[in-house]
């Protein structure tokens, strides 16, 4: 799958019968390969030839991980071609496991040196990863650039802060609740952020809000861009310098979104939930994988950047962070866009979800900054602003600096049970 990032600027005749091509070999090899999904079209009566294209992707229902299904469920090679298994949290505390080959790493690794270009990173560029999954990001050096892994000592976060600082580094990618620590604990050690020169944050592995984005990058000084992926289904999606939405990489992935309840596609403008299906994987090929996470369909159009593909929204939340409040619907990421306009705030907080279900208020833990204490008049002022902006009761207790922020995570936790 060498050269991808010829299709960046193709005109939509081409992504499309690319796209096709590229399905039609997808699935079979996942009905050649897979036990699970042969058992699955077998029980539909549908053969690989029934699936042409991304519209007749509607003939094979979505599958989500429930923890009923190995990963050698969906293996479509011999065992020993597997050479990388990576894991990640699954529901009810179990492991979502996801099994590679050498090709699979390769055609990962290319993506993302064509992430590279996409971000004009270059021979000039210092990368720190402050995630511990070195296998694709490596790609991000295909430019020249130089690669700072995540090892053991980086999870000391004073370790980092002293690479950040000797290392000249130009571009940092991390989840954003690990980075939110980084410039906490950069500024408990006196350090000026805009002196240590990073020019690029990428955000990978959360939601995170526009006031967060506004934020930081007067922190940093630095351009802040969004990359939407997992373990399981790879990145399908990201924002160029544009930042008016993640452009879909259509040639090599489907993604649809569908109806939160329903499980019908969604219009342009419309909140759906994002369904994908890789068209690049050799050892555990994975149809209309439902993901959980949300966004609003963006539909095509020409980007100032030059591209054709279609686009979503960031992403505003995962189904699992979900806070029913009565007849309201609360993420994570609707509290942050609050929080974080205010000063007295330092972006840690934690919704408190009871174990009945719909709940009477939202309750909401918020950390002091560095400098603030707990007051009752800032907790007055943010139940009064929440309340206000997000229709709901809201009962917010307040903790002292420190508190909530958890050196060495690489994601917060954002829900906890009450």
């Amino acid at each position: 799958m060498a050269g991808i990032a010829e299709f960046d600027t193709a005109p939509l005749s081409t992504i499309r019968k690319t796209q096709d091509e590229r399905l039609a070999a997808c699935v079979e090899q996942a009905y050649r390969g897979s036990a699970y999904y042969r058992r699955l079209m077998d029980s539909l009566k549908l053969r690989p030839a029934d699936v042409k294209s991304a519209e007749d992707l509607s003939r094979i229902p979505p599958t989500r991980f429930q923890g009923q299904h190995q990963a050698t469920d969906f293996l479509a090679i011999p065992h020993e071609r597997v050479t990388c298994v990576l894991t990640s949290p699954g529901p009810a505390g179990t492991l979502k496991t996801t099994l590679f080959s050498n090709a699979d790493l390769d055609r990962w690794k290319a993506q993302f040196a064509r992430l590279a270009a996409f971000w004009a990173i270059d021979r000039d560029d210092v990368i720190i990863s402050c995630i511990p999954m070195p296998y694709f990001i490596e790609g991000l050096t295909a430019t020249g650039a130089r690669l700072v892994p995540f090892t053991s000592v980086s999870l000391d976060q004073d370790n980092q802060v002293k690479q950040l600082e000797q290392l000249r580094v130009t571009v940092i990618i991390a989840a954003p609740g690990r980075l939110s620590r980084l410039v906490q604990r950069t500024r408990e050690l006196g350090i000026d952020l805009k002196s240590l020169g990073v020019k690029l944050v990428i955000l990978v592995g959360e939601s995170w809000s526009q006031t967060y984005r506004r934020r930081m990058e007067a922190n940093l000084g630095a351009m802040f861009c969004d990359l939407y992926g997992s373990a399981e289904v790879g990145h399908p999606a990201a924002e160029c310098s544009a930042r008016n939405g993640m452009h879909v990489w259509e040639d090599l992935y489907v993604l649809e979104l569908l109806d939160i309840e329903t499980q019908q596609p969604v219009q342009p403008g419309q909140v759906g939930e994002l369904v994908v299906t890789p068209m690049w994987r050799d050892a555990m090929p994975l149809i209309r994988y439902r993901t959980g996470d949300v966004a609003t369909a963006m539909g095509h159009g020409r980007c100032t950047c030059g591209r054709n593909f279609s686009m979503i929204t960031r992403i505003k939340g995962n189904l699992s962070d979900l806070v029913k409040v009565k007849n309201a619907y609360v993420f994570p990421r609707d509290v942050e866009e609050i929080l974080l306009t205010h000063t007295e705030c330092d972006g840690e907080f934690q919704l408190i979800k009871d174990h009945t279900g719909t709940q009477e208020c939202l309750r909401i833990r918020v950390e002091c900054g560095m400098d603030e204490t707990p007051s009752a008049s800032l907790r007055k002022r943010l139940g009064s602003e929440i309340a206000r902006s997000l229709g709901v009761e809201t009962d917010v207790e307040l903790v002292h600096y420190g508190v909530l922020s958890r050196q060495g995570k690489f994601k917060v936790d954002r829900v906890v049970a009450g």
